[in-house]
């Protein structure tokens, strides 16, 4: 038989809707708008269960969505009160959820995913540039090798 726990313990705080009915109204609408991004950029499923934000330990997640080659996840972390974009090219964008209007979050949001898109822009150019010029360093090299080969 399970032990009787005391009714203090499975007690939870209380949250008067009252006190707190404002932010909840913004919250929704800010989840609304990070949904919209993940119905957007996700191929559909059934009853849009791809739009789906996933509980975590510090508050809510998009989960890995695909763009282009690569990927970005858009966490609410309440615990930090921050929107945080992670890309899969390791940038991350971080929006402080603090009182504002839906249309300044939304604006915040934009900015932040388009540094976040251009961070990786930059990486993926000076990546490119990079490879490219060691990619003609040892072309270079081989012609050279070639070129004293033939004068032996």
């Amino acid at each position: 038989m399970l032990a009787e726990t005391p009714d203090h313990e499975n007690d939870w705080p209380e949250l008067p809707y009252s006190e707190w009915k404002d932010t909840c109204a913004t919250l929704h609408l800010w989840t609304q708008i990070v949904g919209k991004i993940r119905l957007a950029c996700t191929p559909w499923l059934n009853h849009s269960w791809h739009v789906t934000l996933y509980p975590t330990v510090r508050g809510l997640t998009t989960s890995l969505i695909p763009y282009k080659q690569r990927g970005f996840e858009m966490e609410f972390n309440l615990c930090q009160h921050q929107l945080v974009i992670a890309t899969s090219d390791h940038d991350c964008e971080r929006i402080t959820l603090k009182p504002r209007t839906v249309a300044s979050f939304y604006a915040a949001q934009f900015v932040a995913m388009k540094n976040a898109t251009d961070n990786a822009n930059d990486l993926v150019s000076d990546l490119t540039l990079t490879y490219n010029k060691a990619r003609q360093a040892a072309i270079t090299t081989q012609i050279l090798e070639v070129v004293a080969g033939a004068g032996n």
